[in-house]
């Protein structure tokens, strides 16, 4: 069941109504047409307390927004393609954007007269060193790659981070040497970096970093070094890759009197948006040297990076694993491309939300939104949504995969949330703050939306994990009884928890039928193994198959012959997963029971009902010899969800040899396929010659069949005309149909 509607306000759920087991509320939907978008770029939050790195240098920003084709689109002022204009720390740009799409926002910002060149056209930025001065902070610039999703108005925060590592030199001895005659003032710096780096990719040139001479630079003064005790030689930028690198390097410090004094330092670490801290007692003691490297520049600016980092790299087909906590600012949008797979490791860290992220008109409801064509697994931590605000996760597109592993997952309403796409969980801890309203406060922990989740397309499937007074296996998520265990588990009650764990395989046929005489034993049929059923199968009884089981019912022939082998007044069986062979023999099969289910079964062969209560969800029917997939025949009622019919020109037959009370057929999104037309026969045959019917058919198919010999159309068909002692009503939907004499 999904919850269809939320309304949040910044304390709490504003309407949530619910009438028994359904909700009324209007159903979340993507918004279409042209939408007002405004960007704020910013700078990393926090930097403008600082001297070096306080980002005030970076005055000029450069923006681009890019189509999918990668085409820069004339979208700001006079119709420019390019925005050049003042940043000073922040800035907010005012556009119209197409709503449901998404772009690619570039931006530069850097110091006016700095030696950097941004090639719009290739969206590559260069850099010149020459004449370039050792702890010149003109060399800080920001940059960032962000793709936005217009749903709606909405306001888009574009964070902008440093492609350089910072190199700092520090040490503790200059009033040590000054008193030693060694009044240092100035230094220079030779150190490899790049000259090249596209927006785009993040990409730098081939090949590895050139060394450059940063020329004589004065100390820098009314800094602080990062390492308490030390004082500034140098700092420098250098452009570099986001992955680590060793450099070597050499400095020269120079003193007043004109004396250098040189040291080489070997195997340097240095990384994108990392600081590299040298130090020790360098102007005095150049044996012990110190060399650390460290996340980011500061640490407020790592954290706010890392979430857009993380969701960059995720996006891109990396795998991540966390070295600290996360506080995102909104909805983490892991946009997968390409079929990726890739793992977000929260490696014992925590991502929650100390603000509200529930938006609803741009479609962000959660931490974590898993879309794209790809397959996301997350492990190894938790995921926890403030009180009232969003859910912990959510997947978004009929394509998108969410794996998790293990950790603990704590939402409002919903821990996690499947709009379009597939979720399988196979270990963690799962529960709500935010409840849902009258009974059973809990059902929604794990669910889908209402249609996607009956059309097949929104899809849960749980082999381990806890669950707080949430029963997987037994629910209202999806209407009574919604099951998402996957084949071959079950969920045993554990204090307030529900833990999913297996249900042992069967692996002979002699285990098999001890099993299944056991009244309401949930019996597991190995892997391509193949069974057939006893005669005296226990009520309440359910199989389910692993991959490739099958039940073989071919040994079972006429009820009425002295070969009789049937299974006779049997109630509550339930089939799942599982291949099942039917012979082509009339009036064979399960006789007289009850209540019997079949979910996701593939039936060859023809099959006869009969008994009360016959239901057969997402299962697929395979004929191959010109007879029927099936005789509906003493079955009263029989429903088909989602099934699939597959034959020889004709599938299904609705029949029986005498009955006052009407006896019902329901199809519900069922698709009918004939390999070859049988003249005069449609995909579904009603032969009411001897008994009343009341055949139901929504949102049907046939593709292949001839018209019905009377009905006129290749869906349905009263075979034999209108008999008038008894009863026909065909409705197909939930229009009723005019009925003809053959």
């Amino acid at each position: 069941m999904i919850i269809k509607k939320l309304f949040f306000s910044s304390l709490a759920l504003v309407a949530m109504m619910f009438a028994g087991t359904s909700c009324s509320s209007e159903e979340v939907a993507p918004v279409t047409g042209e939408s007002a978008v405004t960007l704020s770029v910013t700078l990393p939050d926090g930097i403008q307390s600082r001297a070096f790195g306080d980002g005030h240098t970076a005055q000029k920003l450069t923006m681009l927004v890019l189509d999918q084709n990668n085409q820069a689109l004339p979208v700001f002022d006079g119709g420019a393609n390019v925005l050049n204009t003042e940043i000073n720390l922040t800035k907010q740009v005012n556009l119209r954007l197409a709503a449901g799409k998404t772009y690619k926002v570039v931006c530069w910002a850097a110091a006016e007269g700095a030696p950097y060149t941004f090639n719009t056209t290739d969206f590559t930025v260069s850099a010149e060193y020459e004449g370039v001065k050792t702890s010149d902070e003109a060399l800080d610039a920001f940059y960032a790659v962000q793709d936005i999703t217009v749903q709606g108005n909405t306001t888009e925060t574009i964070k902008l981070y440093r492609p350089f590592a910072q190199l700092n030199i520090g040490t503790d001895d200059l009033a040590a040497a000054k008193a030693a005659g060694f009044d240092a003032k100035t230094v220079k710096v030779t150190v490899p970096t790049y000259k090249s780096l596209n927006l785009v990719t993040g990409a730098v040139e081939a090949g590895d970093p050139v060394a450059v001479p940063f020329g004589e630079g004065a100390l820098p003064t009314g800094e602080t070094f990062p390492k308490a005790g030390y004082e500034y030689l140098s700092m420098n930028y250098l452009l570099m890759s986001a992955d680590k690198q060793l450099v070597d390097l050499e400095f020269t410090v120079k003193a007043a009197d004109g004396s250098t004094r040189t040291l080489p330092v070997s195997a340097v670490p240095v990384q994108r948006n990392y600081r590299t801290n040298i130090y020790g007692s360098l102007l005095t003691n150049s044996v012990n040297i110190n060399v650390e490297i460290v996340p980011a520049f500061e640490e407020r600016d790592y954290e706010m990076d890392d979430v857009a980092r993380v969701v960059a790299a995720l996006s891109a087909g990396k795998s991540v694993k966390l070295d600290q906590d996360l506080n995102p600012g909104k909805t983490m949008v892991i946009d997968l491309k390409d079929g990726a797979s890739v793992t977000l490791d929260l490696n014992g860290h925590t991502i929650a939300n100390t603000t509200d992220l529930w938006n609803e008109e741009t479609g962000h409801w959660s931490l974590i939104s898993v879309r794209g064509n790809g397959t996301l697994t997350i492990k190894g931590g938790t995921l926890k949504a403030k009180e009232n605000d969003c859910f912990a996760l959510d997947v978004f597109d009929k394509t998108a995969n969410l794996i998790i592993e293990d950790g603990k997952y704590v939402g409002n309403l919903h821990a996690v949330y499947v709009y379009f796409g597939n979720l399988k969980v196979k270990g963690g801890e799962f529960s709500i703050q935010q409840l849902a309203d009258g009974k059973d406060p809990y059902r929604f922990t794990l669910n889908c939306y209402d249609s996607s989740y009956k059309s097949g397309i929104a899809t849960v499937e749980v082999s381990g994990g806890k669950f707080f007074k949430f029963n997987p296996g037994d629910n209202l998520a999806e209407g009574k009884g919604t099951n998402f265990l996957a084949p071959g588990y079950k969920a045993e009650a554990e204090g307030d928890y529900y833990k999913v764990v297996s249900i042992p395989a069967v692996t002979t046929q002699a285990d098999f039928e001890k099993a299944v005489k056991i009244e309401g034993a949930s019996v597991v049929v190995g892997k391509n193994l193949t069974v057939t059923l006893p005669q005296d199968i226990a009520n309440g009884v359910t199989i389910i198959g692993m991959e490739g089981a099958t039940i073989d019912n071919t040994i079972f022939k006429h009820w009425d012959t002295a070969n009789d082998n049937c299974i006779y007044n049997k109630e509550n069986l339930t089939f799942k997963n599982l291949n099942i062979k039917e012979n082509n023999v009339n009036y064979a099969g399960l006789v007289r029971c009850n209540n019997v289910t079949y979910d996701k079964c593939t039936i060859e062969g023809k099959m006869f009902l009969n008994g009360e209560g016959f239901v057969f969800d997402r299962c697929k029917f395979v004929q191959t010899v010109s007879d029927y997939n099936i005789w509906t025949y003493g079955g009263n009622p029989v429903t088909f969800n989602d099934c699939v019919f597959e034959c020889a020109g004709k599938s299904v037959l609705v029949y029986n040899e005498g009955g006052v009370t009407p006896v019902v057929n329901k199809f519900n999104n069922c698709k009918f396929v004939a390999s070859q037309k049988v003249a005069g026969k449609a995909a579904i045959e009603i032969d009411q010659t001897s008994a009343n019917f009341e055949v139901e058919i929504n949102g049907c198919t046939a593709t292949g069949f001839d018209n019905g010999s009377v009905s006129g159309n290749p869906l349905w068909n009263n075979k034999s005309g209108i008999v008038a002692k008894h009863t026909l009503v065909v409705k197909v939907d939930g229009v009723t149909q005019t009925l003809k004499n053959k």
